[in-house]
């Protein structure tokens, strides 16, 4: 087969990004110079189902990009409804065309020394590259523009090992460059452009009795919006670490993962994501950049592996009612994804779960206290419960 270099292939995806993020300000130029955006929904009775052109366009120019740069590669996109099933003939062309040992593509100058000399490489039919053009369409339709994210991950036999999250609007609005995160598991990471840090909040909610003005105590626990009890859980536990702390909305998968990278908080947690394309590229940052990235048991988030078929989670946030059946927990909707990228299909449901390098609350003894809390063990019940019943186990 035909080995490649990943910070190659990782400097494609920044390229890739880039041209996703100029999509996505395009149709933003476009909404505020008309004052208006066709939304359509997957699902009429959910905010975060909400597809615009800017989904659909930077997937295309994503894709476009990637496929131009590697032919062969194995790339899964959440606005396609099928992966393009990817023929032997089409891999044999690409290793045929390259020259023997590994094929090269010139790097990114900008990257970090460690990315830049990086001589880690793998064979490019052990590679999926997952991408969601915009993750947070909801944020982006409601007009919080710094929450939306552009997200292309690399796994690695089932493993992410690299990323990049492409911020459009680093200061929420079209007034500065888009900024792009990166990182290679093993190398680095850094960034390129300027991603301003967000002001510490003092907004609070209750219970907080903070007066307006001031800051709320660290830690800080990023989550969605959810109100279920395995999410209030979460947090509680999360806030227990250090008897102290805040509990704030970030919208968005891949933005509260970037918010952890970039220390903005502590930790974020969500017990239920859509697939591989919300967690491969911030779960490879954050590991490069010394962090962690688990599901909410401590085990490795196991989405990307090759095998079965994968479920789209059609409640992202956890939002499940804890009085429904099994089924509620996991989408009986099967993804099909060819013969190549397919993921594990439950693994979604078991949430995932991020600290930083300076956190200060400390992952694996987060992990044990979830493990022991009841509304945790009941929730993990379920899930296996209904993966067992649709033979996903």
């Amino acid at each position: 087969g035909m080995r490649i270099y990943l910070a190659d292939l990782l400097s494609s995806c920044v390229a890739a990004s880039a041209l996703g993020c100029a999509e996505v300000r395009r149709v933003q130029r476009e909404r505020d110079a008309t004052g208006h955006m066709e939304v359509e929904w997957k699902d009429p009775r959910d905010a975060r189902s909400a597809l615009t052109a800017a989904d659909e366009s930077a997937q295309v120019a994503i894709l476009t990009e990637l496929r131009r740069q590697w032919p062969g590669l194995r790339i899964v996109g959440e606005e396609e409804e099928h992966e393009e099933d990817v023929h032997a003939s089409a891999l044999a062309a690409a290793a045929a065309s390259a020259s023997t040992g590994v094929a090269r593509q010139r790097r990114d100058p900008r990257f970090c020394t460690a990315v830049a000399h990086s001589q880690l490489s793998a064979q490019l039919e052990d590679i999926v590259v997952y991408v969601d053009p915009v993750d947070g369409t909801r944020e982006f339709v409601e007009g919080r523009l710094r929450n939306c994210v552009c997200l292309i991950g690399v796994a690695l036999n089932g493993r992410a090992t690299a990323g990049v999250i492409g911020v459009p609007f680093p200061r929420g609005d079209l007034s500065t460059e888009p900024a792009i995160v990166y990182g290679l598991v093993g190398a680095g990471a850094g960034t390129i452009g300027t991603l301003p840090r967000r002001p510490t909040p003092t907004f609070h909610k209750p219970p907080y009795t903070v007066p307006c003005g001031q800051e709320l105590p660290r830690p800080y626990v990023a989550s969605g919006q959810s109100t279920s009890a395995i999410m209030q859980a979460c947090r509680t536990a999360a806030l227990e670490q250090r008897g102290v702390g805040s509990s704030l909305v970030f919208g968005g998968a891949g933005n509260k993962v970037l918010a952890v990278a970039m220390g903005e908080v502590d930790v974020c947690v969500q017990a239920k994501f859509g697939g591989p394309w919300d967690t491969c590229g911030p779960e490879a940052i954050i590991t490069a950049m010394g962090g962690r990235m688990t599901d909410i048991f401590g085990d490795p988030i196991t989405v990307y592996a090759q095998s079965a078929s994968v479920t789209t989670g059609d409640n992202m946030d956890g939002n499940t009612d804890d009085n429904t059946d099994d089924s509620a927990v996991l989408s009986r909707q099967p993804f099909a994804t060819g013969s190549s990228g397919a993921v594990d299909s439950y693994g979604n449901a078991l949430g995932f779960l991020a600290t930083g390098p300076d956190s200060a609350i400390c992952h694996d003894a987060l992990c044990e206290t979830l493990r022991g809390t009841p509304e945790v063990k009941r929730y993990k019940e379920k899930v296996l419960r209904a993966a067992s019943r649709f033979g996903l186990l």
